[in-house]
């Protein structure tokens, strides 16, 4: 009832006892009725001595004189595996196996070598169970094993080595148990032709045209706007690729128009459309369902190698959310005013502020009626019980410089400290009321970085949902920056100071890109060329790395598109926006094989942990290099692989080490070895999978 290793394992064990017994089980092979299977392994026969108690003592004994006693003379007894059997299950009982060998003293002679042993295999051959197999088997049991129980003795146990099987039916036509047809989404079932030696079609041409994706629904989508979640697989990158979604009608399918995040299946995002009037089932591949297709169109086929979108999952009735509080309106009072007051909200993380000024005693009534009929969306006016005006909200506008404000209405939102800062009264207004509410404010906030949580963080609604079951993020959530530190700001400021506000050298664009964003962690240039690869003199392309890439591209995109137009509004040299590019690095993932020598076997664990986390730490594309990174189209050399490496001169030493590099384009996936790598100005390295081989150095 022991699992043994075909590679090595003992048929009767160290000690032979008539009857034991060994079971050799494969019930696919062992299932070919008509085959010849053949059995081929390495036999040795090692000795176990087997010695019952000790030699009798020659004692002398005093009180009875007696003759001194020697030690008994014995002789060894030797037992082999004489004689065997090989046997099968046929249902009712165990039955002889017809070998084209003799079997029956296969271990008698101990001839060490390579034994084979032949048979047709039964047709009668049923399942039997084995210990904690079940399934077709051969049992091997051992039926004579002379002066085996005589001690002492020396058994010869056979030692079996490399186990294999194979078979064949050596030109016998066997017919296949079934055959199948797969053509396109369909499977036919062709086994009754080939029985019955019927003709039969292999190959069919295909009905479709061009590449497309089929999404059944059981019932007509209705009511909408309805919500698709694509989650594609990210860090590949392709070109060419444009999508067109269509539905399924009674006359055929119709295109129609959608809101696509996923912009063409390049990324994860959400698809969303309303339901057509005229959708209707229609059948598909002996499937009958309302669907909706993606299909590919472009100007022609793209290369082989060229990398398509690879879809990870899709979920329906998706909603893009935010982590943005809305906090109720508050009422602040102040006892005085004073120019350049500064008032603190006492709120973290403020994304912005809706402010209502109570005007009530410096606006006459007949101002505040025509600002009422003129501008009714930026006041509120409150009345009393007689219908009069007893206070009066005017709305104030946030401004970046009070001494270059648009309106005197205007107040600062100081989001470092979150505090409202006010002007000196003159280029813009103060507050005035103190008798009563002197301004309400309604703020949105959000938790900075507590606000990436895991898949599955996200699972209540804000308010009450009804015919909403459950409510779930199937990815994690990205983006969420805290507010800007004292560092930052200082860092943003001097950059204001050195470019004015106006993007011209290339230094210009890489400073405003770090300071855009707490989580862009590094960024550069590449002038004349694209990520594709083609050469183009007026294309201007950075590529970024985000502090959060190994979650995915979520923020990159996030990110990306309103980082394009913040350097095109701030740009002074004339480029056009299509040679504006903002992309992500490829990540080559670089996999070191090494193999070292270690004098001592118990310092091999240890040594495998500590080489692992030097490698994935040396590799990091943010804390790696030595602290600071690593710059975006620059790769490790192998010399500095190695010297990494040699940290363990005590206890270590590398005998080999081979390192290859993996990564993804707009070609395909691609692997090479590391010294065989072309520069890259788009690549950025991170580790990929490492293996430390132990090698115990001889004494």
């Amino acid at each position: 009832d022991t699992d043994f290793d075909v590679e090595s394992f003992d048929p009767f064990g160290d000690t032979l006892s008539l009857f034991q017994e060994c079971y050799i089980g494969h019930d696919s092979y062992f299932g070919k009725a008509g085959a010849m299977v053949t059995l081929r392994f390495d036999v040795s026969y090692p000795e176990h001595r087997m010695i019952s108690g000790g030699p009798e003592e020659d004692v002398s004994l005093k009180v009875i004189k007696r003759k001194p006693r020697t030690m008994l003379n014995t002789t060894v007894a030797e037992s082999r595996a004489e004689e065997i059997s090989f046997e099968y299950y046929n249902g009712i009982g165990w039955k002889r196996l017809n070998c084209v060998q003799e079997v029956r003293r296969l271990f008698a002679d101990d001839r060490k070598g390579t034994y084979e042993i032949s048979f047709q295999c039964p047709s009668d051959w049923q399942a039997a169970g084995a210990g904690a197999y079940e399934g077709r088997c051969i049992r091997m049991q051992l039926q004579k094993a002379d002066d085996c129980y005589m001690r002492p003795g020396i058994h010869h146990y056979p030692h079996v080595e490399n186990l294999r099987l194979s078979f064949s039916y050596e030109g016998h036509y066997t017919p296949p148990q079934r055959l199948e047809a797969v053509m396109g989404t369909r499977k036919l079932d062709l086994t009754r032709q080939i029985l019955e030696q019927q003709p039969f079609t292999a190959f069919s041409g295909s009905g479709y045209n061009g590449d497309a994706l089929y999404l059944g629904f059981n019932r007509k989508l209705e009511s909408g706007p309805v919500s698709i979640l694509f989650q594609m697989e990210e860090g590949i990158r392709f070109e060419g690729v444009r999508c067109r979604f269509e539905y399924s009608t009674a006359k055929g399918f119709r295109q129609m128009k959608v809101l696509d995040y996923t912009s063409d299946m390049s990324r994860s995002g959400i698809v969303i459309f309303v339901p057509q009037a005229d959708m209707h089932a229609v059948t598909l591949e002996g499937k009958t369902a309302c669907w909706l297709r993606v299909s590919r169109i472009g100007d022609g086929d793209l290369p082989v190698r060229s990398a398509l979108p690879l879809i990870k999952d899709i979920r329906p009735n998706a909603v893009r959310v935010v982590n943005v509080e809305t906090r109720e309106e508050e009422d602040f009072y102040l006892e005085e005013t004073s120019p350049n007051m500064t008032v603190r909200l006492g709120v973290p993380h403020i994304l912005d502020t809706e402010l209502w000024m109570n005007e009530t005693g410096s606006l006459t009534r007949p101002q505040m009626r025509r600002m009422l009929e003129d501008m009714p969306q930026s006041v509120r006016a409150e009345y009393d019980m007689l219908g009069e005006i007893s206070s009066f909200f005017v709305k104030w506008e946030e401004a970046d410089q009070l001494d270059e404000a648009p309106s005197p209405r205007s107040y600062m939102l100081d989001r470092l400290s979150g505090t409202l800062v006010f002007g000196d009264g003159m280029r813009t207004m103060l507050p005035t009321v103190v008798d009563d509410v002197t301004f309400r404010v309604r703020i949105r906030c959000c938790s900075g970085e507590k606000g990436n949580v895991p898949a599955g963080a996200v699972s209540e609604p804000l308010g009450v949902l009804p015919f909403v079951e459950t409510i779930y993020n199937p990815v994690r959530t990205y983006g969420g920056s805290s507010i800007e530190d004292l560092d930052g700001a200082l860092l943003r400021g001097a950059n204001i100071l050195k470019s004015r506000h106006r993007l011209v050298s290339e230094d210009d664009y890489l400073q405003e890109i770090l300071s855009y964003s707490d989580v862009i962690d590094r960024a550069s240039c590449v002038t004349g060329e694209t990520i594709s690869g083609q050469r183009q003199d007026g294309a201007v392309t950075f590529v970024i790395l985000l502090k959060d890439f190994e979650s995915g591209s979520y923020s990159f995109h996030t990110v990306a598109g309103a980082l394009k137009r913040h350097l095109l509004e701030n740009c002074e040299l004339t480029i056009a926006p299509e040679d504006l590019n903002i992309v992500e690095p490829f990540f080559a993932r670089i996999s070191v094989d090494v193999w070292v020598e270690v004098p001592e076997m118990d310092d091999s664990f240890e040594i495998q942990n500590l080489l692992q986390s030097t490698l994935e730490h040396y590799l990091n594309p943010l804390e790696g290099f030595g602290g600071p990174g690593w710059e975006i189209g620059k790769l490790p050399k192998r010399s500095q692989l190695l010297m990494k490496l040699n940290v363990l001169k005590s206890k270590a030493v590398i005998r080999k080490m081979v390192v290859t590099v993996r990564y993804t384009d707009q070609n395909g996936e691609h692997e090479t070895d590391l010294e065989d790598m072309k520069e890259n100005p788009f690549l950025i390295c991170c580790s990929g999978k490492h293996r430390v081989n132990i090698l115990l150095s001889e004494k």
